[in-house]
């Protein structure tokens, strides 16, 4: 039986110690027709080893000029219909995620992109936060973009070549939402889906980050509102977190692991949803 193939496109550099994890998790995926394509940047810390004796991964390790020309070169190597894209510190929380994007794809041909929710977790997999993203209804472009990047996947029809700004190196995906939200339909798939890792090489934890982010907000001005309202952005992050409340207590009864995660107790869990904005431990 014929079923779409999937691409899963990772760009990695020097990052070993959650490289096995992001591989085995699109390994462990239930989904038969998935081509995974790493694109590394010449590592050297081992990283190159691991992708040697990952069997059904391609691959290539060579200098490249950043993420985002790492993930288009994943791109142009890509064959399949269906893009998901996780960073390689990144993953899939649950073996079901591909199969249930597909899915979705398959009834409704009108849609572009899928996204579910996420999970935030550590450098040792130990589960942070349940990373709710809510209805577009809700939460629309206008206001805030509420997607985890490795809980999305887009059809490829509706992608172009470069698939992200390289100019970009920080918030192409935000970028890519911006260019997709105007050209094709997005459905929210109310499961887990990609795994968001918070470890202390994390792009998004340095000034640079916040420097690009800021010429960004201001060269799109409908990002501006969610940015610049204090109180907006408050009241959000508190309700994405209180939204994931329920999910991440009933974690271990619909979660099946694509690789080793530590979900913790349940009051652990309820404590860091509940009350830390930013759970870091």
């Amino acid at each position: 039986m014929n079923c779409t193939r999937v691409s899963i496109l990772t760009p990695s550099y020097n990052q070993a110690q959650w490289l096995g994890y992001n591989l085995l998790s699109v390994k462990s995926q239930t989904y038969p027709n998935i081509e995974h394509i790493v694109m590394d940047g010449g590592s050297t810390d081992g990283s190159v080893s691991i992708l040697d004796s990952s069997s059904g991964v391609i691959w290539k390790s060579e200098q490249d000029r950043g993420q985002s020309h790492a993930l288009n070169k994943a791109f142009d190597a890509s064959n399949g219909d269906i893009i998901g894209w996780i960073n390689s510190d990144d993953a899939y929380a649950d073996r079901r995620a591909v199969e249930a994007a597909v899915q979705v794809f398959d009834n409704h041909p009108d849609v572009g992109v899928v996204y579910g929710h996420g999970l935030s977790i550590d450098a040792n997999n130990r589960l942070l936060k349940f990373l709710w993203s809510p209805p577009l209804s809700i939460a629309p472009l206008t206001i805030i973009t509420p997607w985890v990047q490795p809980a999305v996947f887009v059809r490829r029809s509706v992608l172009e070549t470069p698939m992200v700004d390289e100019s970009l190196h920080f918030v192409m995906d935000k970028d890519l939402w911006r260019r997709l939200s105007k050209k094709t339909q997005f459905h929210r798939l109310n499961v887990i889906i990609g795994v968001d890792r918070f470890q202390p090489s994390r792009k998004t934890e340095t000034g640079e980050y916040l420097e690009e982010l800021q010429a960004f907000i201001s060269t799109h001005p409908e990002y501006s509102r969610i940015h610049t309202s204090r109180t907006m952005r408050k009241v959000l992050q508190i309700g994405t977190r209180y939204a994931g409340l329920g999910p991440t207590l009933l974690l271990p009864n619909t979660l099946q692991e694509a690789f080793p995660l530590d979900l913790g107790s349940m009051k652990t869990r309820f404590v860091r949803q509940a009350f830390k904005s930013r759970a870091r431990g």
